[in-house]
């Protein structure tokens, strides 16, 4: 059986040209992928770095928060708090927020979501997150009070909404 040498060569240059391509779209996709990390890093760091440290969380107070007595807020608004956590279990605490039902409750409900930093405290140490939190867009004028519970822990706070 002969091979056709002229083939065999036009076939391995369609291999080189398509691994070429597929490396070029591999690194743009790469990317485009890192850079939208970067940005969503940028504006959820930048947004923290305005707000003010939350107190030290100590055994007597294992909640603290960066915004003393009432939150002003406005439909749509994304609102950063930094949250002072005291990890009084027998085990490491991970301290993260994401839930608007269970771990952030506010009476009527006014946050359409909520993300924040994650560390892991040790048992008998603090540390602080930082958490975004949405207003609901069509949110009426209204003061909410709300409750964070974490650790066996609670803390009220209330938020006012403006128009």
């Amino acid at each position: 059986m002969k091979f056709n040498k002229k083939a065999s060569m036009q076939l391995s240059i369609n291999m080189i040209v398509i691994l070429i391509i597929a490396v070029v779209i591999l690194g743009l996709a790469l990317g485009f992928v890192k850079g939208m990390f970067r940005n969503v890093e940028k504006t959820f760091i930048g947004e923290a770095g305005s707000e003010p440290d939350a107190p030290g969380a100590t055994p007597g107070e294992p909640i603290t928060m960066s915004r003393a007595g009432q939150i002003i807020a406005s439909p749509g608004e994304e609102l950063t708090v930094n949250w002072g956590f005291f990890c009084n279990l027998d085990a490491d605490c991970t301290a993260s927020l994401s839930d608007v039902t269970t771990e952030i409750v506010c009476t009527p409900a006014i946050f359409s979501s909520v993300t924040s930093t994650s560390r892991t405290i040790e048992s008998g140490f603090a540390d602080q997150i930082v958490s975004m939190m949405t207003v609901e867009k069509t949110q009426a004028e209204t003061t909410a009070l709300c409750t964070i519970e974490k650790f066996d822990n609670k803390k009220d706070f209330t938020v006012k909404i403006m128009k």
